[in-house]
């Protein structure tokens, strides 16, 4: 049950809301056992510790967003712990955080400082919905798949024909045309627009079950949000329309119909929330879709995860499986930068007792600041001593906290094998983080000369700050700083954002632009996977996401023959 604490008695409308719990908290307890073996005051009720925090901290009172009360036993340990998320102010939550021990030792609460609370970001589920729409799709009547083919300038989208209907794997820019009444099942890999641009449209005209992962639906939604945020009668009709016709599934979900059609879904990595899907017919004929696929980069190698599955339905002996291979960088042109520093490299630079300057990454990708940010987090809680401070593009934060719900170990575990090897293990909240701040004029202005950070930019956020602010404004903010420009922005196409960064005079200026840095299967890999399983009899692999004559090329050059496809023309199998 929420309860309402007011600040002013007389203003209705400026009020913290919090809960009491009698269960423990998923998140960590070392620093609030010390603090207890320090006090054995019994603590004090609710409200009066909010009374309290609003008399001894009138000055930062108003900056507290919600508390939780926890109060539990474990392993014989009595815990009082109140989880405070605190607004972006950061003396207020500097101030908190220096206070923790005083404040246990004065009301027997354990304050555990958070950052703004993610949970405004999430979408409505309703589960009668999504029970009606699994049901739905176990009564399909299609046993057989017929074709494949793909959509024409459309981004992504594909379309399996089955003899009584089809289902369409992903719905990318100006594919309208391709759902007619025909299609059952619209599957969404992830919340890229390329793959899901053309969704709104089409949830105005049909009925769908829509099948997605949990973090790819809060994208959807936060999308729709921001892109209909002018025409709020239409964005309710869209959300409205998602709501209804949203099926959510994790990886190692199956669903199989009456009629004997099997839907498996699949984890997979490119970016936050991506999910695969494996498709198996009556005659046992499968076609796996990972959507937009990284076998390996400079943060994760998943080429092995990939082989496993392959092997998995070599040994299953199908009729036939084919694998549909997201083939984004063959062909591809790189910038010629002789040399480029990976992200464990970069990591040197900020480990604890290291005294570092501030750091700028700036990217067009948001899958790369994302996993760059998850990938800094931990090892940057302590730097001299003190947790460093992490500032993310506005846009950003809200992204992150629409992706992910506050930390659940369970959607943690199953949904990104990047999250599973940097934080299987971790109680920290990443996304409440009081570590984290909004990239705001108004907080970097006021940002201490002695508080060194690390900023995770977008291109259009940095350019459109950097212009804002003066020169003087400038020099305070940004000189002493190390920046890093990632993939595209690495390039000679971007020679006006380079030359911004150059007139800071930075301590170093680095491109990154390498395939450490791709979230998608660079060409070398993509070769490696299909030669490793060229022998396999009932194995095959259609190549997507590129232009026709480059895959013809590269499927001629490697000699892969019949084993390997490109969407031409429609494929019959």
């Amino acid at each position: 049950m929420i309860k309402k604490f007011y600040i002013n008695y007389y203003y209705k409308d400026t009020f913290i809301n919090y809960q009491v719990f009698n269960t423990p908290y998923g998140g960590p307890r070392g620093k609030a056992l010390l603090a207890f073996e320090q006090s054995e005051k019994e603590p004090i009720d609710h409200v009066q510790y909010l009374y309290y925090l609003k008399k001894k901290f009138t000055r930062y009172f108003h900056t507290i967003e919600w508390v939780r009360f926890h109060r539990f036993i474990d392993n014989k340990k009595h815990f009082a712990v109140a989880i405070m998320n605190v607004k972006p102010f950061i003396e207020a939550r500097q101030t908190f955080y220096e206070q923790r021990n005083l404040i246990t030792r004065e009301t027997g609460w354990y304050p555990l400082i958070m950052g703004s609370k993610a949970r405004n970001y999430l979408a409505k589920i309703d589960k009668k919905s999504i029970n009606n729409n699994k049901s739905i799709l176990k009564k399909l009547d299609m046993k057989y798949i017929r074709s494949i083919e793909e959509i024409e300038d459309s981004g992504t989208c594909i379309k399996i024909n089955f003899e009584t209907g089809n289902l369409i794997l992903d719905v990318g820019f100006n594919c309208y045309h391709c759902v007619d009444n025909m299609t059952k099942i619209i599957f969404i890999s992830h919340f890229h627009q390329d793959h899901s641009g053309s969704l709104m449209t089409i949830l105005e005209k049909h009925s769908i079950p829509i099948v997605c992962s949990l973090p790819t639906y809060n994208s959807l939604c936060y999308i729709i949000d921001i892109v209909q945020k002018h025409n709020p009668a239409k964005k309710k009709t869209i959300r409205n329309k998602l709501e209804k016709n949203i099926l959510i599934i994790m990886p190692n979900d199956s669903i199989k119909t009456e009629h004997g059609l099997e839907l498996s879904f699949l984890e997979t990595y490119h970016c936050p929330g991506s999910i695969g899907i494996k498709i198996t017919d009556n005659y046992k004929q499968t076609i796996i879709y990972w959507g937009d696929l990284c076998l390996n980069n400079g943060f994760l190698n998943y080429s092995k995860a990939v082989k496993n599955i392959i092997k998995n339905e070599k040994e299953k002996r199908n009729n036939k499986s084919i694998f549909i291979l997201d083939a984004t960088f063959v062909k591809k042109n790189y910038d010629n930068i002789p040399y480029t520093q990976t992200p464990e490299e970069i990591l040197e630079l900020v480990k604890p007792g290291r005294e570092i300057p501030n750091v700028w990454f700036i990217s067009k990708q948001a899958e790369t600041l994302i996993y760059l940010f998850l990938y800094f987090f931990n090892i940057t809680k302590k730097v001299f001593g003190y947790p460093k401070k992490i500032f993310l593009d506005n846009k950003l934060i809200t992204l992150l906290q629409s992706i992910w719900t506050p930390y659940s170990k369970k959607i943690l575990d199953a949904i990104d094998p990047f999250l599973k090897s940097q934080y299987l293990k971790q109680k920290t909240n990443f996304i409440e983080s009081h570590r984290i701040y909004p990239l705001k004029d108004v907080i970097l202005k006021n940002l201490p000369k002695t508080e060194n950070i690390i900023g995770f930019y977008s291109e259009k956020h940095f350019i459109n700050q950097f212009d804002r602010f003066n020169d003087f404004e400038r020099k305070k903010i940004y000189e002493n700083s190390r920046f890093y420009l990632i993939g595209e922005l690495a390039s000679n196409k971007y020679t006006d954002l380079q030359q911004k960064i150059f007139k800071l005079n930075p301590i170093s200026f680095e491109k990154l632009s390498s395939a450490d840095w791709l979230f998608h299967s660079n060409q070398n890999d993509i070769e490696d996977i299909i030669r490793w399983a060229i022998d396999f009899n009932n194995i095959s692999f259609i190549l997507f996401h590129n232009r026709t004559d480059k895959l013809n090329q590269f499927i001629a050059e490697n000699k892969f023959n019949n084993k390997v496809k490109c969407f031409n023309h429609k494929i019959y199998l």
